[in-house]
């Protein structure tokens, strides 16, 4: 096992330096003389931005929505259960077609 590390080693190490022989680079060198001989652009002027108008927050007087919910009296007399009941006869909707998983 350790000799085919060794060898891999190796092997990678030749492939490595093979690429290194060819330092040919006068195309990038070439290229890079031709874009610093370039005339060199105007930059644009910096954007003026419209002043910051600060936020005036008029709800402090008001009750924190994190505060426990304030129970509501329901009327006298009037029951919720006796009174709503769904309707059995009319034309289901589109997501009464799901079944409820329990």
């Amino acid at each position: 096992m350790k000799l085919i590390t060794h060898i891999t080693t190796a092997l990678a190490m030749l492939l490595l330096a093979s690429c290194m022989q060819g330092d040919n680079f006068s195309d990038l060198q070439q290229f890079t003389v031709e874009v610093k001989a370039r005339p060199g652009g105007e930059i644009e002027p910096v954007p003026e931005f419209k002043a910051y108008e600060a936020f005036t927050y008029s709800a402090a007087g008001y009750r924190s929505p994190f505060d426990i919910p304030i129970r509501i009296r329901l009327q006298e007399g009037i029951s919720a259960s006796e009174n709503v009941r769904p309707d059995l006869n009319g034309k289901k909707q589109h997501l009464e077609s799901y079944e409820i998983a329990e």
